[in-house]
């Protein structure tokens, strides 16, 4: 049963894969773009009050987040229309359109196996597909972290 759900959503699992490398070097040539502003114009006082360098930098880092960040802003708005257009819609036509779901059930397939193979089989593909994303986005979020250098303690 999981061959014959690989086989039937193989090029949407792809695709989706391919989508997530492309973001991942987005990410990643945005956030060592971020690492070496950071490196060259982090400021040398503490950012506690409002100085003319912690301002260029703060405008700086900005500059920086803001095409990408948009991006990342709009995936949780559109990703789950996306995956339902692109892999809910085709998923339930392909079946009915070839009549798989019929096949199944006459090779000693219980409904509920062929349902469970499917939700499991890729259920678990988006969930790694989630988990991936997060794991992107994260380290690429933590590259415009304040520097620890400019950090201070009110005390």
């Amino acid at each position: 049963m999981l061959w014959l759900t690989w086989r039937q959503h193989r090029m949407q699992v792809l695709l989706t894969t391919a989508l997530l490398a492309v973001l991942g070097v987005v990410l990643l040539i945005s956030g060592l773009g971020a690492a070496d502003f950071a490196a060259q114009n982090a400021p040398a006082t503490d950012c506690v009050t409002d100085t003319p360098a912690c301002s260029s930098y703060i405008v700086g880092m900005n500059e920086l987040i803001r095409p990408v960040g948009e991006l990342l802003g709009w995936l949780p708005l559109l990703a789950p229309a996306m995956i339902g257009a692109f892999w809910g819609a085709p998923l339930l036509a392909r079946e009915f359109e070839h009549g798989t779901h019929q096949l199944t059930w006459t090779q000693s397939v219980t409904r509920r196996r062929w349902l469970a193979a499917k939700i499991v089989g890729l259920g678990v593909s988006v969930t790694l597909g989630g988990l991936v994303l997060a794991g992107i986005v994260t380290p690429w979020l933590a590259a415009f972290d304040v520097p620890p250098t400019t950090l201070t303690t009110s005390t």
